[in-house]
């Protein structure tokens, strides 16, 4: 082992973190058998994964460790806005949602009917709420999109799955990135990866950053720390043990929303009422995970893993001090058998188990906390067994198909409810036109869970009548590939949702959920990349057409059937062209396109959509045996424009706060370097 090694480790730990200390609230080669996607040709022996991304019969999008590295913004919201059929609205670095061909529009401040994993940690909750934003871009070496409800091993989540994956670099490297820019932008990351042991069976990797960022608007102001450290061993016979934890710190004040006319004439203002009592939130995560793979002769492989989570926060907020306390602990296991040499078999299980309570205070003047008003505890368990199966019948038609059972139980010291034992199965199959054009068709079948809160009335009693959000989506795709990675890929999805759940806003701080009828989801993804002969320059992007409207819905004696979906789009387009013109040079340029969006779902008030354009310039410095460097610039909203990245969905009062402003034009500059120990 080099003797430098242990120094190195010893630095990162204990002298990188800043001085306010690590959560002070002042201031390539993955191992084969971690692998689990269709998006690749895998071995991982003596099993063999032989599906390739034309063979794949479902909508799944992947985002490379190459369009990670490229990243300049401190999310990473950018990349899956560029994923077709998804839309990931920015009201702040902190208040984000996520939906997937409609599904998780109207949740207030939370993505919800999506399921979100970290390798095998699930960082999707008890309640189905998912929280992608805690998660340093810097430590992923891929991300996978799978749209719409088409992964029985992954929980059959409604609008799809988002899996984040991680890895430990084969080669000992030091890494470093610094950006500063506009409203006192300054991020540092670090970063350091090691493999030693016999025949390199040990690989240690640890990452660290620091993110403050002032804020376009008033009360706006961001910081977090974030440290992450992974550690791999990989033994004979198949066997490798790998561990993940996770650590944030963060303190984020809250601007919230604005009415239209403070959106128009006084966009950096935070409202009122929240800039009033300095409104934040300041909260502790820890994410933590152990894997473990065994792989030996005789055509199966086994994956278990243990994980948990820990969270702590305190939110100052008009209407109240919210304190919350979250612990979950949970497991996975799957067995994965060849049969024959044509397909194989995955059986698994997943069960949660999450604790989480909360009280509420009096909000003081300033935001201090005044009297205790509420204290609660909740209870949340859930249970997942799936199967599924893949099979290739020459070297034409693939197969696919699988099934995923769910049942939840939810409780507190006086309410108790379950959730009945639910089957949600998917297939699918793809038939090889010619050897680089397919056609693939999928059916499939998912749910939105459901947390306490949801099952109850406004006056606090379990709602008999509630039950989870299901529905039945079939697409049809044809995707063609072309040479240096070009490709062109369309899909035609439709969802039928029943029991739709709502959200109905009584008051600020309360909320009574409902099962509103049905929906309509209805569109088409185009998702393209298109490389030169010269490769100097790519082209690539994704368009979505989503018609996605009520079927029955009535409310309060108000028929909205057949109204617009607020909250979605009609059309939404990404695009980014690069330009290399000299070795050392690389041009970028982002456009973003978002139709107009209705705010209520009377559609009697619209929000306006916008087009931005995005651009960046990077420069090589260095490119040698031991050391890469390069520096780097990008501006936000060249034009300028003003426009709104978030939408509150019906929002209440006479002046009601629909809007989220977005950043005027910014300025930020990057530099980065990697130096091979």
């Amino acid at each position: 082992m080099n003797p430098r090694k242990p120094l190195l480790l010893f630095f990162l730990v204990f002298c990188i973190p800043a001085a306010e200390g690590l959560f002070g609230q002042e201031a390539l080669e993955q191992v084969e058998s971690l692998a689990d996607t269709f998006t690749q040709h895998i071995t991982v022996s003596p099993v063999t994964v032989f599906a390739s991304a034309l063979d794949n019969p479902l909508s799944v999008s992947s985002v490379t460790q190459a369009q990670i590295a490229q990243l300049t913004e401190p999310t990473i919201e950018p990349l899956l806005n560029a994923t077709p059929g998804l839309w990931m609205q920015s009201g702040t670095l902190n208040t984000n949602r996520i939906s997937i061909r409609g599904v998780g529009y109207r949740e207030p401040f939370a993505t919800t009917g999506i399921k979100m994993y970290l390798d095998e940690i699930p960082l999707t909750n008890g309640v189905g709420e998912s929280s992608i934003e805690d998660i340093h871009p810097g430590i992923l070496s891929g991300i996978d999109i799978w749209r719409g409800p088409t992964s029985a091993l992954w929980g059959s989540g409604l609008g799809g799955m988002i899996h984040l994956k991680t890895q430990i670099p084969e080669s000992d490297q030091w890494l470093t990135k610094i950006q500063v820019g506009a409203y006192n932008r300054f991020s540092l990351d670090q970063g350091i990866s090691l493999r030693y042991g016999k025949d390199d069976a040990w690989g240690t990797a640890l990452y660290y950053q620091y993110l403050y960022d002032g804020g376009y608007r008033d009360n706006n102001q961001y910081r977090k720390n974030s440290l992450t450290w992974l550690q791999q061993w990989r033994g004979e016979k198949g066997v490798t043990l790998n561990a993940f934890v996770h650590g944030i710190g963060l303190k984020a004040f809250i601007p919230s929303s604005l009415n239209l006319y403070d959106y128009e004439n006084n966009p950096s203002a935070a409202a009122p009422a929240w800039a009033g009592v300095m409104g934040n939130e300041d909260y502790t995560k820890w994410i933590t995970g152990l894997n473990i793979i065994y792989a030996p002769s005789g055509g199966w492989v086994y994956r278990g893993s243990v994980f948990g989570t820990f969270f702590n926060s305190d939110e100052v907020r008009p209407f109240n001090v919210l304190d919350e306390n979250n612990t979950s602990a949970g497991m996975r296991h799957r067995f994965t058998l060849k049969v024959k040499d044509t397909g194989h078999v995955t059986l698994g299980m997943e069960y949660f188990n999450e604790h989480y309570g909360f009280s509420t205070f009096e909000t003081l003047e300033g935001g201090l906390t005044g009297q205790q008003l509420t204290d609660e505890e909740e209870r949340r368990t859930y249970l997942n067994a799936f199967a599924q199966t893949e099979w290739a019948f020459g070297m034409r038609w693939f197969l696919f198909g699988g099934i995923n059972a769910a049942v939840s139980h939810l409780f507190n010291d006086d309410l108790e409810a379950s959730t009945p034992v639910d089957f949600f199965p998917t297939g699918g199959i793809t038939y090889a036109i010619r050897k680089n054009c397919t056609v693939s068709t999928s059916v499939s079948r998912g749910y939105s869970a459901l947390s306490l809160e949801d099952m109850l009335d406004a006056g606090g009693l379990i709602n008999p009548d509630i039950v989870p959000e299901t529905g039945w989506s079939e697409e049809l795709g044809i995707r063609y590939a072309l040479p240096r990675g070009s490709y062109v890929k369309l899909t035609v999805f439709n969802m039928n949702i029943k029991n739709t759940i709502l959200t109905r806003r009584i008051k600020d701080d309360l909320f009574e959920k409902l099962n509103g009828g049905s929906s309509i989801h209805q569109g088409v993804e185009l998702e393209y990349r298109w490389v030169s002969p010269t490769e100097k320059f790519s082209l690539e992007g994704a368009y979505t057409y989503g018609h996605y409207r009520f079927d029955e819905f009535v409310e309060g004696g108000s028929d909205y059937s057949g109204n617009r979906l607020p909250g979605t789009p009609l059309h939404h387009l990404y695009d980014r062209l690069t330009i290399m013109p000299w070795r050392k040079w690389k041009l970028y340029l982002d456009y973003h396109l978002v139709s107009d969006v209705f705010l209520n779902d009377a559609n009697t008030v619209s929000g306006a959509g916008y087009q931005l354009f995005n651009t960046g310039l990077s420069y090589l410095l260095m490119d040698s045996e031991k050391w890469t460097g390069s520096v780097s610039a990008n501006v936000h909203n060249i034009f300028d424009v003003e426009y709104s990245p978030m939408f509150q969905i019906n929002a209440p009062g006479t002046q009601p706060r629909y809007y989220y402003p977005g950043k005027p034009r910014s300025v930020y500059l990057n530099i980065a370097f990697t130096h091979k120990i």
